[in-house]
């Protein structure tokens, strides 16, 4: 999960690897313990390798543009933790818009009909699995919070046939048209 500003501008593709460059080097990464034991309030702060509390980590949470949250995508206590840093911050009354890894620009009209309620449960599940499998469970209290709060939601991931395209004859093989596909 990544969560973001919320911006109306969208980037353009040209702009979109500069972009992710830049946001690589100057994000807050918030990584939980692997464990589920481990819990509690404790975060990896990976610049000075240091675990901290929620509420030590809030100022920095506060001020990043965007914060990527890692998970074991299996582990229901990673997502607790993102629920909880996305009602934190929403509580406070940052402004704030959902990245999702599990699906693609393409779906992003399931996305948005997903936040503005005119998409049902069913249909939402439906799309959710056709790009992540059975694992509805472990984020429908997320995105149960998200509809009910009106949070954006945006598709991150590249099509499967790009990213076979680039695994197969690298990121040259891509047209001009391949190549916008990839970004927001």
């Amino acid at each position: 999960m990544c969560s973001c500003p919320l911006s109306r501008k969208k980037p353009s593709s040209r702009s979109f690897s500069t972009i992710l460059s830049f946001i690589l080097t100057v994000t807050l990464v918030v990584v939980p313990s692997i464990t589920t034991a481990e819990y509690g309030d404790r975060f990896l702060r990976l610049s000075g390798k240091v675990t901290l509390g929620l509420g030590q980590i809030l100022p920095d949470l506060k001020e990043s543009p965007i914060i990527f949250v890692g998970e074991q995508h299996n582990d229901t206590g990673h997502h607790d933790i993102q629920l909880r840093i996305l009602r934190t911050l929403h509580n406070l009354g940052i402004r704030v818009a959902v990245g999702l890894e599990m699906f693609t620009a393409r779906d992003q009209q399931y996305l948005d009909s997903w936040v503005q309620g005119t998409l049902s449960e069913r249909e939402f599940i439906r799309a959710h699995e056709k790009n992540w499998g059975d694992t509805w469970k472990l984020y429908s209290a997320i995105y149960g919070y998200e509809r009910e709060r009106g949070i954006p939601l945006i598709g991150l991931s590249i099509p499967e046939e790009i990213t076979t395209q680039v695994a197969r004859r690298g990121f040259s093989s891509l047209s001009r048209q391949e190549n916008s596909s990839t970004g927001p």
